[in-house]
């Protein structure tokens, strides 16, 4: 298993900080998928293709959560410091779905 671990809003300008992390289910996945081969840079995405994805994402993985902080987090604690926290979150609900860590 693998955890991946991406985020949006690195700046407290443009709102909230939000991180994702994800641990596929290799049994679901399909190399060939249309759906798969479409997983790439958020960014070069349009909105609704990004819900799309998301909605597949979360159905091909045996973990995923969503953490968010708002600018006020940022601004009183620092970016480096809002990553950091938001990865041990994510960390903390991989635990608490019994998926234990091995290696960092």
């Amino acid at each position: 298993m693998l955890l991946g671990i991406d985020e949006v809003g690195r700046g407290p300008i443009a709102g909230p900080l939000v991180l994702c992390g994800i641990v596929f289910d290799y049994n679901k996945i399909e190399l060939n998928d249309p759906n798969f081969l479409q997983i790439r840079d958020s960014k070069k995405l349009s909105k609704n293709k990004r819900e799309e994805l998301f909605v597949y994402i979360k159905k091909i993985s045996l973990f995923c959560d969503v953490v968010l902080v708002d600018n006020n987090f940022i601004d009183k604690n620092g970016i480096s410091y809002s990553i950091a926290y938001c990865i041990l979150k994510i960390l903390r609900n991989l635990i608490d779905e019994n998926i234990y860590i091995d290696k960092i």
